[in-house]
């Protein structure tokens, strides 16, 4: 052995320090964790990766995704020799594969497919299938079809998930790679390990002639990071680069109004504008209208002591799964003349649950008056009831809120119509702004605002008393100011009480009207460019520089700035337009676009009449409007609230039930809802095309491929 020494001459100085160690909180696995291995799924077929974790996988035959993170291989073997799967591939082996029978025919194949989505249609449980089958033969004896029908709730879900699904969702990507489109996403409470971000997009079908909104994807994300702007983005990001669709023909996009979105870096505002900077970004005027109301409420509440929230929630949850007290106060209800309704449930964060909470209470409140007034319970929240039904003045602070809240409602209202309003927003907001305005502001200083001042209503000093109408005059309600003077006369509240009613009253009026302003876009550019659009307008009203204005913002999308020929022809189409009557629009095409709010009102969509527009031609055949109808369609494309997005979670909520808790959000539940809102007649007219029943036999067969007898 070589030995190796020193020299005198070599100083090797003093030994180095260990360097101190770090002590870890979790080390092994919990740092490193495994990731799945393609080559496990030659070893065992039914084990998949699981879709954007890479530290899982899906065993097909138990339908169950299990972690592979912490030994890998040995995770896998753990499952496969387990007592369950063993089981599982049992049953598996001797389960029929499914089949369309040899007597089955193309009419047959189509019956299944359309059950299949009518079943999705009205949010039926797909299990109804397994009893369908031998109903269907039992009911139409001498029905060939019945006969042949073999469509359990396997069956159909392969139907929904490999044919109807696939079909809807490839005409939506197909069209919106080649044409404008708005997005809008809105994130699920985080009540699971996945969190929902379901997409949904606005854009013109040529085929119906109308603006539509169709599903794209849930848009799932998961772990620490899932509700960061910048998961979701690159989530939503994906799902675009999947599919092959340009950012560049995304016009707008619609989301919350939280810092998450909207905020000015690190968003998914400020990741989409990098993409696409002419993006229209639009937070929902829902919440910020509810907001409004909610806010003006503080400040009554401080001034009055007066919480009508707390009023309302006592009210429901003190009668709510007890027999006994609703029985107690029908009877009340019945010795005091009013009908019994049931106590409604407000919910702070739904937009309309305030005025309804509100009327029913009032409706009974002479019955719950009397009940909490001579019946005496210990329990805190009926003290804190009887305390404020003793006080003559909650009933006018209810009255109150009936009146004034409708203001908020019949805007939120508006702002959820289903049709393409954009071109409608910025003279609504001026409404709304007018009423709230109207209420506590003498009329003279309104008029000289709108006239006088080019910022119009938004320039009307509110706060300032002078301007300012006297208590005998504020806007509180008719019914609210005659029980108020009846209680005064009677003597039942004094000169004190009013005086601070009629405070908070005016407070409550101010601090809507601050509120609105700061929050609502009044002066957004596109709201105000919009509006030539609107052809219940007078069209000489609009402005050549408001078509100048998308030009300019859309011209990757819009080529007309960039050839003097195109442009010039469009000048010639918008002054065409700025002449054109409403008579130059047939009657059928008018009563084709009528909408109904409720019996008494009515409005027109203005996609179905931009369309037919763009139809229109020249005694001499040419297009009148062709360009134009290009360029006021895209605008209707803009997205004007994040109303659809909640229609979705209802969606979610009505098929996700606890008695279907295992819809997968990737799976089965996003095909439900690409389904739903991809058609919109009635499922008894749906006729499949022949691709969709040769894709619904394809479907079968790669599933009894994917479940063939192998472990």
């Amino acid at each position: 052995m070589e030995i190796i020494t020193l020299s005198d001459d070599e100083d090797t100085g003093p030994p180095s320090p260990k360097r101190p160690r770090e002590d870890k909180k979790y080390g092994g696995a919990h740092t490193y964790k495994s990731r799945f291995q393609a080559v496990w799924q030659k070893k065992w077929p039914c084990i998949v990766p699981v879709r954007d974790n890479p530290h899982m996988f899906q065993c097909t035959v138990c339908f169950k995704a299990s972690s592979c993170a912490h030994q890998g291989e040995r995770d896998v073997t753990r499952h496969i020799e387990s007592t369950q799967h063993k089981k599982n591939c049992d049953a598996v082996q001797h389960v029929s594969p499914l089949s369309f029978p040899s007597s089955s025919t193309e009419k047959t194949t189509r019956a299944e497919v359309k059950v299949a989505n009518a079943l999705v249609q009205h949010n039926i449980p797909l299990s109804f299938a397994d009893h369908l089958s031998p109903l269907l033969k039992d009911i139409f004896p001498d029905s060939v079809t019945a006969k042949a029908y073999a469509s359990a709730s396997t069956k159909t879900t392969c139907i929904v998930n490999g044919s109807l699904a696939p079909h809807f969702k490839s005409a939506l990507v197909e069209s919106m790679k080649s044409n404008p489109f708005s997005i809008a996403i809105d994130g699920s409470n985080d009540s699971g390990v996945q969190k929902m971000n379901p997409i949904t997009v606005k854009m013109f079908d040529a085929s119906q002639g109308m603006i539509v909104t169709r599903f794209l994807d849930m848009c799932t994300t998961t772990g620490k990071a899932a509700g960061t702007a910048e998961t979701i983005f690159n989530k939503m990001d994906e799902v675009l680069q999947a599919n092959e669709i340009p950012w560049s023909n995304c016009v707008g996009t619609c989301v919350d109004n939280t810092s998450v979105n909207m905020g000015i870096r690190n968003s998914i505002r400020s990741r989409a504008l990098a993409k696409n900077s002419a993006i229209y970004f639009m937070g929902c005027p829902c919440h910020i209208v509810h907001n409004t109301c909610m806010k003006a409420s503080e400040e009554f509440a401080k001034i009055t002591g007066f919480d009508v929230e707390d009023l309302l929630i006592d009210n429901f949850y003190y009668f709510d799964k007890s027999t006994k007290r609703k029985n107690e106060l029908a009877e009340y209800c019945n010795f005091c003349d009013v009908e019994y309704r049931r106590i409604l449930k407000h919910v702070s964060t739904r937009w309309l649950s305030l005025d309804q909470a509100v009327t029913r209470t009032l409706k009974q409140y002479a019955g719950l008056k009397s009940h909490f007034l001579s019946e005496d319970y210990s329990q805190a929240r009926f003290q804190r009831l009887k305390v404020w039904y003793a006080d003559p003045m909650t009933e006018v602070y209810l009255m109150f809120y009936a009146s004034s809240v409708q203001i908020f409602v019949e805007f939120n209202k508006f702002l959820q119509r289903e049709d393409p309003i954009i071109c409608v927003i910025s003279d609504q907001m001026k409404s709304f702004l007018k009423k709230l305005l109207s209420r506590c502001i003498k009329v003279s200083i309104i008029k000289a605002a709108e006239e006088t001042s080019e910022a119009g209503i938004t320039s009307v000093a509110y706060a300032n008393a002078e301007n300012q109408l006297k208590d005998d005059a504020l806007f509180v309600g008719i019914m609210t100011r005659q029980l108020l003077n009846k209680l005064l006369d009677e003597g039942d509240v004094d000169k004190r009480k009013e005086t601070v009613f009629y405070k908070a009253a005016r407070k409550f009026f101010v601090t809507a009207t601050q509120y609105a302003l700061e929050h609502l876009p009044v002066k957004d550019p596109v709201l105000e460019n919009a509006t030539f659009v609107n052809l219940e307008r007078e069209a000489e009203s609009s402005n050549v520089s408001q078509l100048a204005y998308f030009i300019s913002r859309f011209r990757t999308l819009l080529l007309y700035a960039s050839d003097v020929s195109e442009l010039t022809k469009l000048e010639d189409e918008f002054l065409q337009f700025q002449m054109l009557t409403n008579s130059a629009i047939p009657g059928h095409v008018w009563e084709t676009a009528v909408v109904y709010d409720d019996s008494e009102t009515k409005h027109y969509r203005m996609d179905i009449l931009w369309a037919y527009l763009k139809t229109l031609k020249t005694p001499d055949g040419a297009f009148s409007f062709k360009r134009l109808a290009s360029v006021a369609l895209l605008i209707l494309t803009l997205p004007h609230s994040n109303a659809e997005e909640e229609r979705i979670f209802s969606m979610v909520t009505k098929n996700k039930t606890k008695f279907r808790p295992s819809l997968k959000l990737d799976g089965t539940l996003s095909s439900i809802l690409t389904i739903k809102l991809a058609k919109s007649e009635p499922c008894h007219k749906y006729n499949p095309s022949a691709a969709v029943v040769k894709s619904a036999k394809k479907a079968t067969t790669e599933y009894n491929r994917a479940h063939s007898n192998k472990q």
